[in-house]
C-alpha cells in the first residue's frame, strides 16, 4: 500500500502533466559550481551562499573534528570507546585509514546526538563536520585518504561531496575515489532509495535515523566476518550537467544593457526542468523573502512550505499563464549511440538514427511548427522537438519519495543496452487525469504510454536540451536561481573525459541461492 506521505506526493506530481516528484524535497544545498562567463563580467557567487550546502558564514567552524577544537557534551576531554581501547580506525603515521565520515552541519537532521554516535564508533579524528563551503577542498582532499566515506546528508549533501572528490581525484594522478557509503538524512532521499542501507526501521525520527546510522558504522568498522557486511558494490554513473543562462541586467560602462552568457558545472545524479523546478524556484522565493522572519521562516522551510509555493504560486501560473508548458528541442551528438525505448514492443531498445528524422510526416512538422530559428547542427541528431510538462534526466531510478520516476537508469541498463548507456531521459506529456486514474503504476514505475508520444523515454551517454524561452532549472531537489536558456547531461567528465563510476556499498543481504 502507498502511505498517505506518498500518496500526496504524487497527486502534486501528476498536476505537472508529467511523472516528477518534487514535493517531498527540503532544500538541499550544492556548491556554487565553476562559472565561466563569457562577453561580459562573472558573476556574483554571494548570492547563492545562503542556500549552499555548507553556508559560507561560519569562518571559523573546523573541518575537522578534533581535541582542541570540538568539545563533546561540554567536555573536551571525552575519550571515546575506539580511544580509550584502540580504535580500528586510528590516524597514526603509516596506519591504514578505513572509514570516514563527513557530516554537514547546516542539514536539518545532522546534531550533536547524530555526531556523537559517529564520534563513538569510529573516533573524533575520522568524523568531519563541517558548515562552509570554504572548508569542503580542503575536506575532500583528505577524504581520498580513506578506503571508504560515509556521507550523511540529503542529495544535495551527497552530491556536492562527491564533486569536491572527483576534483581532487582529476586533480591527482595517483588518487583513487573510495568507496561510498550513503546515509540518507534528506526528506526525498532519492539516492537513499537506491544506494542507501535499507535497514529495518527502530523507533520513528531522530530515534530511527541513530539506529540507522550506528548499524551502518558497524557493518564498516566490524572486525567479526560473521557480523560484517558483504563486499557488493552499486555502480552508479554521475553525470556531468551544463547549463547556459544569459543575464539582460547589467549595464555596460556606456549604462547600455548587455546580455551575459554564463556556463555552469554541475555533477549530479538527476536535474531537469518543467513542473518540478518552477515549483522549487517558487519554493526558493517564498525562502527569501521568509528569511529573518524567525518562525515563518522555520515552517516555510519544511516539508510545508511546498504545499504554500504550489498553491499560492506554482498553480496559479500554470492556470492563468500555462507556465507549466515548455517548449523543447533534444538532441544527440551524431557519434553518440542513443535509444528509444519503444513501449509497444516490451521496451525494446531502438537506436535512434537521422533516418527517423527525415520521414515525411517529422520533416513536415519541423518545416511548419519548429519554433527555433537556428537549425539542428550536421553533427547531432534530433530526438524530440515540441512541447512537454517535464525534462529530466537521471542516472538513479527514483525521483524521491519512493516514486520510481526513471525505470530505465542506473546499472540496470549497463548490460542490457550496448555501449554502457546509463542517462535516462523522460519526457512526460500526459494529461493529469490520466496521471491519476494510472498513479499505482507511475508510482512503481511500470506505467506506459503507447500512443501519441506523450511519454518519450530515451537512455544514451549524452544529451543536449534547448529551450525556446529561460525557464527555472533544478538537480539534486534545488531550484537555480537563474532562469537557465539550455542544458546538456553525459556521463563524462570535462575534468578527465572518462566516466566516473560511484561504487555505493551495498548494505543489503546477498541474493538466496537455495532455500529448500
Amino acid at each position: 500500500m502507498i502511505s498517505s506521505y506518498n500518496f500526496l506526493l504524487v497527486i502534486l506530481a501528476l498536476t505537472s502533466l508529467e511523472f516528477h516528484s518534487s514535493f517531498s524535497f527540503v532544500p538541499t544545498r550544492f556548491p556554487t559550481p565553476r562559472r565561466i562567463a563569457t562577453n561580459g563580467p562573472t558573476f556574483d557567487s554571494s548570492s547563492r551562499a545562503s542556500s549552499s550546502l555548507f553556508s559560507s558564514t561560519s569562518p571559523s567552524s573546523s573541518p575537522i573534528m578534533t581535541r582542541d577544537s570540538v568539545s563533546i557534551n561540554g567536555n573536551k576531554d571525552h575519550k571515546t570507546e575506539n580511544e580509550s581501547e584502540g580504535s580500528t580506525n586510528n590516524n597514526d603515521a603509516g596506519s591504514t585509514k578505513e572509514v570516514a565520515v563527513i557530516l554537514n552541519q547546516n542539514a536539518r537532521s545532522v546534531n550533536s546526538k547524530i555526531i556523537q554516535v559517529c564520534v563513538d564508533i569510529i573516533g573524533k579524528d575520522n568524523v568531519h563536520v563541517s558548515s562552509s563551503l570554504d572548508e569542503m577542498p580542503i575536506i575532500a582532499e583528505k577524504l581520498l585518504n580513506y578506503k571508504t566515506v560515509m556521507i550523511c546528508g540529503g542529495d544535495g549533501t551527497l552530491c556536492c561531496t562527491l564533486q569536491y572528490m572527483l576534483k581532487k581525484v582529476s586533480d591527482k594522478e595517483e588518487a583513487e575515489m573510495p568507496k561510498i557509503a550513503y546515509a540518507p538524512l534528506g526528506t526525498g532521499n532519492a539516492m537513499g532509495r537506491f544506494v542507501g542501507p535499507r535497514f529495518k526501521s527502530f523507533g520513528i525520527g531522530k530515534r530511527n535515523k541513530i539506529n540507522m546510522l550506528k548499524q551502518m558504522l558497524t557493518c564498516l568498522t566490524n572486525k567479526d566476518d560473521s557480523k560484517k557486511m558483504n563486499s557488493r558494490i552499486v555502480p552508479v554513473p554521475i553525470m556531468q550537467a551544463t547549463t547556459v543562462s544569459y543575464d539582460t541586467n547589467k549595464k555596460n560602462y556606456g549604462g547600455e544593457m548587455t546580455t551575459t552568457k554564463t556556463t555552469r558545472e554541475e555533477m549530479c545524479f538527476f536535474a531537469g526542468a518543467g513542473f518540478d523546478s518552477l515549483m522549487l524556484n517558487d519554493f526558493r522565493i517564498i525562502n527569501k523573502w521568509a528569511k529573518g522572519k524567525k518562525i515563518l521562516n522555520r515552517v516555510l522551510g519544511s516539508v510545508a512550505g511546498y504545499t504554500v509555493a504550489l498553491f499560492v504560486r506554482t498553480l496559479p501560473q500554470c492556470v492563468t499563464q500555462g507556465k507549466h508548458h515548455v517548449n523543447v528541442r533534444v538532441t544527440t551528438k551524431n557519434n553518440k549511440s542513443v535509444y528509444w525505448m519503444d513501449p509497444r514492443r516490451a521496451d525494446t531498445a531502438i537506436l535512434c538514427t537521422k533516418e527517423d528524422v527525415n520521414h515525411d510526416d517529422n520533416t513536415k512538422d519541423i518545416d511548419s511548427k519548429s519554433m527555433f530559428a537556428n537549425d539542428v547542427q550536421d553533427d547531432e541528431i534530433l530526438l524530440f522537438e515540441g512541447q512537454s510538462g517535464i525534462i529530466a534526466a537521471s542516472t538513479a531510478p527514483y525521483y524521491g519519495g519512493g516514486l520510481k520516476v526513471f525505470p530505465f537508469a542506473g546499472p540496470a541498463l549497463l548490460s542490457s543496452t550496448p555501449n554502457n548507456s546509463n542517462i535516462h531521459l523522460r519526457l512526460g506529456r500526459i494529461h493529469p487525469l490520466k496521471g491519476v486514474l494510472n498513479m499505482y503504476g507511475i508510482f512503481r514505475g511500470t506505467y506506459r504510454e503507447y500512443h501519441k508520444g506523450q511519454v518519450l523515454d530515451f537512455v544514451g551517454e549524452e544529451f543536449k536540451i534547448e529551450l525556446y524561452e529561460s525557464y527555472p532549472f533544478q538537480h539534486s531537489g534545488e531550484a537555480f536561481e537563474t532562469p537557465i536558456k539550455e542544458f546538456s547531461v553525459k556521463t563524462t567528465s570535462n575534468d578527465n573525459n572518462k566516466t566516473n563510476i560511484i561504487e555505493f556499498i551495498d548494505f543489503l543481504k546477498p541474493r538466496v541461492v537455495v532455500d529448500y
